[in-house]
């Protein structure tokens, strides 16, 4: 597995639709997580974890538009 922030953008989006397991920060701020092969992907914040609402294709997509948008998945995040 690869140290966290050692991912693009692209190799993130891979592994959500792949269905391993995986733990990476995202460009932007906020760390996801999948702990079994298959499962849910886990958003990871200071305040504890949570299933992400979003799936696969779906999650791929936000995750595109808040990294262009240089914002966040995590609520908790500091702001700029």
């Amino acid at each position: 597995m690869a140290k966290l922030g050692e991912r693009t953008l692209e190799q993130i989006k891979n592994s959500i639709v792949g269905g391993g397991t995986f733990l990476v920060r995202l460009p932007s701020g906020g760390m996801i997580a999948r702990y079994e092969s298959g499962a849910a992907v886990f958003l990871i914040t200071r305040h504890g974890i949570k299933e992400m609402p979003q799936q696969g294709g779906d999650l791929c997509w936000l995750i595109n538009c808040v990294e262009e948008d240089g914002v966040s998945l995590d609520p908790d995040a500091p702001k700029d």
